[in-house]
């Protein structure tokens, strides 16, 4: 049985008490927040308010209306990921074709941000969150790699198997740190960088 879920009125007087707050920044995660029917009207609340919005979605529900709705409300759009390919990230989410969906949210973010900037409109920050379990650390440095190379993303990597991932992305990140002695993924989080195109692309290392 699934929990309750807030009506719109008693969510509104949640929102108004967050914003009262004042806080830097609020994230929103699920679940998946995008099936909340009056997601768009909570988004718009904390922009009028003028507090950055960070939205984890796992890409199920979404379309090209959805992207330019993100883009133009929150401040970052973050893609959840569990694995580095469908067989991974599908069975630890238990629905066939979760990945595929989820890249092709990926697509549409970095396509209308695109479009948006090209068209002299503001746009969120696009971000890939990988969760990184056991299963999932085989393939991760090539999956990373590719990601930045697609698209201008920010990366953040959580689980408990973090410390492997730091030695196991030294290799693909080295070149972008100058040969930093530090783990490349930490001197990463610090400070920006360029990929061989010419695109800034961080990577954001949170222990569980």
């Amino acid at each position: 049985m699934s929990a309750p879920s807030l009506r719109e009125p008693e969510m509104r007087r949640v929102v108004r008490a967050i914003i009262d707050a004042r806080p830097k920044r609020v994230s929103v995660g699920g679940g998946e927040p995008l099936l909340v029917p009056w997601w768009e009207k909570m988004f718009g609340l904390f922009k009028s308010a003028g507090i950055p919005l960070t939205v984890f979605t796992s890409g199920w529900v979404f379309d090209d209306e959805a992207a330019e709705k993100l883009a133009s409300l929150v401040a970052t759009t973050t893609v959840s990921v569990d694995g580095p390919n469908a067989a991974v990230h599908d069975l630890v989410r238990g629905r066939a074709g979760s990945f595929d969906r989820a890249m092709a949210a990926l697509e549409r973010l970095t396509r209308i941000r695109r479009e948006r900037t090209a068209r002299g409109e503001d746009s969120c920050t696009v971000a890939l969150d990988y969760t990184v379990t056991r299963s999932g650390l085989p393939g991760i440095d090539d999956f990373v790699a590719e990601a930045s190379a697609r698209h201008t993303i920010e990366t953040f990597l959580s689980g408990r198997a973090l410390l492997a991932v730091l030695v196991t992305m030294r290799k693909i990140l080295d070149d972008r740190v100058g040969g930093d002695p530090e783990p490349a993924a930490w001197a990463l989080a610090r400070s920006p960088s360029t990929d061989a195109r010419g695109r800034r692309s961080r990577c954001h290392a949170h222990p569980a």
